[in-house]
């Protein structure tokens, strides 16, 4: 639910979205203070994770700041070099759009418990397909956090278990891009149906070892889930990067911001050990253009 206990998130996302959208040289510093607000709203979020054992969740709140405020370090770099580092701009807006939408749904929970319903009904589905016998109870809040009970079983569906997170964070990367929009729905399409599917597969299998098995919920869901999950991010990742080489290009200049000791940095370089020519940057350059938001 929506408090003025989020008022700092949602200022710090408001802030990345003008650095997003509005050209101009004083954005940066609007970035800067974007990023800077993000890093300190994760870090007021680590109690609550360590004390749900969510590791994943604790290790992000960790070195939330730390990374954040590093581009917000860049953000000034910017400022002061007059310069704009399309890959900074690239991440703001990812971060911007997949936050935000998050954020909102798990906000909001006329949103989220309808979502979490669909997401239980058809992981049941899948297990009833193959001979179990399971249903779904409404949406309820049960310690604090809503859910969706799976009956006869012990495991509860929440929001984490909607892919939610990862399929914000994919579309957001995906459709920044400056390819044309065919390609990238058609790229969106392929990585968030697969995303989903995979989803409810793993949602199937940790009900399953937990109830049929008598598997820990810690290790069906913590450690086989997660690999799951992240096997199929890889996966997905290297076909996302092969179709789109705008979202490779802007992954590699930010992992190359360490390098970065001056304006017009040439994070191209990296790709593959060669420089991409003159003529191929301005035409990249010119279609950027005609697409970004």
């Amino acid at each position: 639910m929506l408090t003025v206990f989020d008022a700092p998130l949602f200022i710090s996302l408001g802030l990345l979205g003008v650095r997003t959208f509005w050209k101009d040289r004083k954005t940066h510093l609007i970035g800067l203070a974007g990023w800077t607000l993000f890093g300190v709203f994760w870090w007021t979020q680590l109690p609550g994770y360590v004390d749900h054992s969510d590791t994943f969740n604790s290790f992000v709140a960790l070195f939330a700041l730390p990374i954040f405020g590093f581009f917000g370090y860049h953000e000034y770099l910017s400022y002061k070099w007059d310069e704009e580092y399309r890959p900074l701009r690239f991440v703001a807006g990812a971060t911007f759009f997949a936050a935000t939408i998050y954020f909102v749904v798990e906000r909001t929970p006329e949103i989220s418990g309808p979502l979490i319903k669909i997401v239980s009904d058809h992981s049941v589905g899948l297990l009833n397909a193959l001979g179990h016998n399971y249903t779904t109870l409404e949406p309820q809040f049960i310690m604090g956090e809503l859910s969706v009970p799976i009956m006869p079983s012990t495991v509860r569906m929440v929001l984490a278990c909607t892919a939610l997170q990862g399929m914000t964070v994919a579309g957001s990367f995906i459709l920044l891009g400056w390819e044309s929009w065919k390609r990238k729905a058609a790229v969106l399409t392929l990585v968030l149906v697969p995303v989903y599917l995979v989803n409810l597969g793993r949602n199937a299998l940790v009900i399953y070892l937990c109830d049929v098995q008598g598997m820990s919920f810690n290790l069906a869901q913590g450690v086989i889930g997660k690999s799951i999950s992240l096997v199929t991010l890889v996966i997905l990742v290297v076909v996302a990067f092969i179709l789109l080489p705008s979202l490779y290009e802007n992954i590699v200049g930010i992992l190359d911001l360490p390098w970065r000791k001056g304006p017009n940095h040439r994070y191209r370089d990296r790709i593959f050990g060669t420089t991409f020519p003159e003529e191929k940057e301005t035409e990249i350059e010119t279609t950027e253009e005609e697409n970004r938001p």
